[in-house]
């Protein structure tokens, strides 16, 4: 599934990635009276990897094929769709019948964010995650702001807010006036609040909700100091920023190890006024309890060779950025 190129360079590119058993949970769930879809809160270019596992690759890439069909319409020719799976043959031009293959050893989550990043086309881009539903304007918005900021300095990355909504919530609020009376009332919480409550934290909110806009253009709100080992705030970026380190897996890190990478290389993290995404429900519990230890392991392994590379390319010691390690 391709999308329509057009004058796309100076865009935004959303890279959206998911396993392809959860398409239809994360994304056709938001269909209703209650959310609009993801890709219809973006006006951007959006770059999909699916990534397809299973004993019978062929049946998951159809049956992937039969959901997206549902949702080509309210794609708009904006969507670019990119099917990845682990085979242990040199790859080949047809998806071939893998009967007989082991089961997939869990998901690639960096190399999905990866492909997805690859294959677009665009100045900018934000890699994130399917759920997300943003600010009425926000590609528009932030890429104005991106055009005349990186004018000055190259290495700046853009974060902004993100919150949960409580399942109540039948309105998803558009505006930072309406998001502020759900936070005020406890029906909107900065992300992750109740399961990870420092890791998607930006301080100093309430300077952040009283800051006045004049309709017109976004600002930066001010830079945010990266002080936290475990911080991994939402970013938009040049596309040649690092890429996702692929040896860090699925739940281990695999997300704030690029933050690390910029924070080494010296990046500015630039908070975004009036901007926000939203994530529908507030999450209470994590999935990871049951699967910790190994988590533990695989996270030392990855800090392991993430300080080797540091070290290797001359970038600890030049920063005052948190030690994973």
């Amino acid at each position: 599934m391709e999308r329509r190129k057009y004058n796309e360079y100076n865009r935004i590119m959303l890279a959206l990635h998911g396993s392809h058993e959860y398409l239809n949970e994360n994304i056709l769930k938001q269909a209703s009276k209650k959310f609009w879809l993801p890709v219809e809160s973006w006006n951007g270019p959006i770059s999909l990897a699916i990534y397809l596992t299973g004993r019978n690759i062929t049946d998951a890439y159809f049956t992937t094929l039969e959901k997206l069909v549902i949702l080509e319409e309210r794609f708009d020719g904006k969507v670019s769709v990119h099917f990845f799976y682990k085979s242990n043959k040199p790859c080949l031009p047809t998806v071939p019948d893998v009967t007989n293959a082991p089961i997939g050893r869990g998901y690639e989550i960096n190399v999905a964010r990866n492909i997805a990043r690859v294959l677009s086309s665009t100045k900018y881009i934000i890699v994130s995650d399917q759920e997300f539903i943003f600010s009425p304007n926000f590609e528009f918005q932030l890429r104005n702001l991106m055009d005349e900021t990186l004018k000055r300095s190259s290495k700046t990355v853009f974060i902004y807010r993100v919150f949960e909504l409580n399942s109540s919530v039948e309105r998803i609020p558009k505006e930072k006036k309406e998001l502020k009376m759900l936070y005020d009332s406890g029906l909107a919480v900065q992300f992750h609040k109740v399961i990870a409550p420092k890791c998607h934290e930006i301080s100093k909110i309430e300077e952040w909700f009283a800051k006045e806009y004049d309709g017109k253009n976004v600002t930066v709100n001010r830079i945010v100091d990266y002080e936290y080992l475990h911080w991994e705030p939402q970013l938009a970026s040049l596309t040649d920023i690092p890429f996702h380190d692929e040896t860090f897996l699925y739940g281990a890190a695999d997300n704030t190890v690029l933050r690390w990478d910029l924070c080494y290389r010296g990046y500015e993290f630039a908070l975004v006024d009036e901007l926000f995404a939203v994530h529908p429900g507030i999450r209470k519990e994590t999935f990871y309890g049951h699967i910790y230890g190994k988590l533990i392991t695989f996270r030392r392994d990855g800090y392991k060779s993430f300080r080797q590379r540091m070290i290797k390319n001359h970038w600890i010691g030049k920063s005052g950025c948190p030690q994973p390690w």
